[in-house]
């Protein structure tokens, strides 16, 4: 029924119905599924539960465990301009600590950490993930430019991979963890939006001088769009209102920030970055091909 396609409780009524037993969606909509179904309903007939198109957020398989006890879960991972899916991790039922892994590479494709340089990143140095293999696609028809930007060829194996944006490094076992966007790229419910696009549109309406976009809420499925716009012209009493309400903002950030560090260890965080300090030192160092041992120091 398209009526209900965004009612949970349809989801669930045909799932136990039809003995559904493969579920693939993006992690918002398992997260709508799992809130409805909060006071103890199962879904015993699913086999499989694959989530892909955005974070998963780090309590969701615990909670998918339990809604699906008999159900095996995968997180999958890629791009478009490969084969949709390329990376995946079988997922447990636990609570992870840091993040859900992106995984490692699927049959037939690659999937590469590089540094900033092109050359394969060392474990848990930071790289642009780069994707490869049998599904990656020729280029972008008719844009020869954004092609030559975007697909590149391995340094070592002289393998063509597509530059996916993603910042993410690998961990142990060879797994790979998903760290970012290199760009100004969001997702939202597993759609790709470019803030800049948000903001050259905002400008175009009459009126707006400037606009500013950024993601907010909690992800998965209360994270939406927020834009700021800065009108063409402001009379004094404008002017006075903008002032009023920067200070008010500062105001609020300053007393999050506080409500955000005061229960930091102000010892333990002094030694974490006297060790983020050296490790960076040390990074450019070796980059530099200068690095030299602690005896020499």
């Amino acid at each position: 029924d398209g009526t209900a396609r965004n009612d949970p409780q349809a989801w669930f009524d045909a799932i136990s119905t039809h003995h559904v037993t493969v579920w693939n969606s993006v992690p918002a909509q398992m997260q709508l599924l799992l809130d409805y179904a909060s006071d103890g309903k199962t879904l015993p007939t699913l086999r499989q539960i694959m989530l892909s198109g955005d974070w998963i957020p780090v309590s969701q398989p615990k909670q998918v465990a339990s809604l699906a006890p008999a159900a095996s879960m995968l997180s999958l991972g890629g791009a478009t301009e490969a084969a949709i899916w390329s990376i995946c991790y079988p997922l447990t039922d636990q609570r992870y600590s840091r993040s859900v892994p992106y995984g490692t590479a699927m049959r037939n494709q690659s999937v590469h950490v590089l540094t900033h340089r092109g050359e394969p990143a060392a474990p848990w140095q930071i790289g642009e993930i780069h994707i490869g293999g049998a599904g990656l696609a020729q280029g972008y028809l008719g844009d020869p430019t954004r092609t030559a930007a975007a697909f590149i060829e391995h340094p070592v194996s002289g393998e063509r991979l597509y530059r996916t944006g993603d910042y993410g490094r690998l961990i142990d076992e060879g797994v790979i963890e998903l760290l970012g966007r290199r760009d100004n790229q969001v997702k939202i419910r597993g759609h790709r939006i470019e803030l800049a696009e948000v903001d050259s549109a905002l400008c175009g309406l009459p009126g707006v001088h400037a606009a500013m976009s950024t993601a907010i809420g909690q992800a998965p499925h209360h994270r939406v769009i927020a834009a700021a716009v800065a009108p063409s012209t402001a009379d004094d009493d404008e002017e006075f209102e903008r002032r009023c309400s920067a200070a008010a903002v500062r105001c609020a950030i300053e007393a999050a920030h506080r409500s955000q560090t005061s229960d930091l260890d102000a010892e333990k965080l002094l030694r974490f970055a006297s060790a983020a300090r050296t490790a960076a030192l040390m990074s450019m160092c070796a980059a530099l091909g200068t690095a030299r041992s602690e005896e020499r120091r």
